[in-house]
């Protein structure tokens, strides 16, 4: 080791009448220009095409050399006692908790560690991670995104990620579930004789002290987006939380759009439970042009203000003619190695989430 120190100042320092190549690694395959010739036999035809360095330069720089080849700090290597391992630990452990963003105790504890897993055992190590937790190998185009945006702390109110919820019961095979009927919440023929703005107001009023969110449809919107749900069954909405975002699975039913986080979906399949129903009453879609909608979510998962964003969300995908957002949805249903889980976060930070244009809400509607 200590030759090797010398040789970079001995090849620096060699000119035609004093060539110092005698700790360079001899052969053709050698990094020296000068032992390559000498290899093939062409030194009389070889010229140095770069000044050496002075005698003046020689003369500071050998005291670092010297230092750099005491047996004392020498014998600290043996071990591997440097920083040069240090430093790609380092720079691993900043590419996910950037420097010119703050990040948390807890987001620092956990890039270190998954730094730590990558330094050691590389991506393999990951997978082990995502196996303890249960995660499907399948959905991992999914999850690592997300798991990269666990990193990207941001200044948001919203709540933490949460856990795996417990499954919920699995139905009978021989048990079909009814859809919600509107007579179950109100009795529709004390408003049939009510105009359309009538029964806007009395769905608004009656959900103003439940702990649901609620709003209204035209019967176009609604065709055009159980029409649009058939074709795209099965979507991806990002939901903002406290550390970056939390993917949420929506799926269409019926008239009814269920949706739960990927890692409850992950962990329990189709027996996962639901974060948040949207329920579809179409009694009154031909006669008064209306659609009333409900959202009940589970509080231990979601608040209202997360519960509005998916609807509005769901809404800006599925009822409104977006050529950008149209496009997601076809890519994820049809070409889902295409697809691009950054551009579902761009169409969230771009977009406004107040519906008020389009559709007749309250302080708790979803719309």
């Amino acid at each position: 080791m200590k030759e090797e120190i010398w040789t970079i100042l001995y090849h620096k320092c060699s000119t035609n009448a004093n060539p110092q190549y005698q700790n360079c690694p001899a052969g053709e395959a050698s990094w020296c220009k000068w032992r390559k010739a000498e290899a093939r036999g062409e030194l009389t035809n070889f010229h140095h095409d770069k000044p050496p360095l002075t005698a003046q330069v020689q003369e500071v720089i050998k005291p670092v050399y010297e230092d750099l080849s005491r047996d004392e700090l020498l014998a600290r290597c043996l071990k591997a006692h440097t920083q040069n391992n240090n430093e790609p630990l380092n720079s691993l452990i900043w590419s996910f908790a950037l420097k010119n963003l703050h990040s948390g105790t807890r987001i620092v504890d956990i890039v270190t560690f998954l730094a730590v897993i990558i330094f050691n055992e590389g991506f393999n190590g990951i997978l082990k991670v995502l196996n303890a937790l249960h995660c499907i190998v399948y959905f991992n185009r999914i999850y690592s995104h997300s798991v990269y945006l666990l990193f990207k702390e941001k200044r948001a109110k919203e709540r933490q990620f949460h856990p795996p919820s417990n499954a919920k019961q699995a139905l009978q095979l021989d048990v079909q579930k009814q859809e919600a009927q509107l007579n179950d919440i109100m009795k529709v023929d004390m408003i049939q004789d009510k105009n359309r703005e009538e029964i806007i107001e009395i769905w608004q009023e009656y959900h103003k002290k439940k702990d649901c969110i609620s709003g209204t449809m035209t019967a176009e919107q609604f065709d055009k987006m159980f029409t649009r749900g058939k074709k795209y069954s099965t979507f991806l909405l990002p939901l903002p939380r406290a550390n970056g975002y939390e993917f949420i699975m929506s799926q269409f039913c019926g008239t009814e759009v269920h949706m739960t986080p990927l890692l409850w979906y992950q962990v329990h399949k189709e027996n996962a439970p639901e974060c948040l129903t949207m329920i579809h009453f179409t009694e009154l879609k031909d006669s008064k042009n209306i659609v009333l909608v409900r959202g009940e979510f589970d509080a231990n998962s979601l608040n209202v203000q997360e519960a509005q964003c998916l609807a509005n969300e769901l809404q800006l995908y599925y009822s409104m003619d977006d050529h950008q957002r149209l496009q997601l949805l076809q890519t994820f249903s049809e070409r889902p190695d295409e697809f691009k889980h950054m551009d579902l976060i761009a169409q969230l930070e771009t977009i406004s989430l107040n519906m008020s244009k389009t559709s007749n809400v309250n302080a708790r509607d979803a719309f």
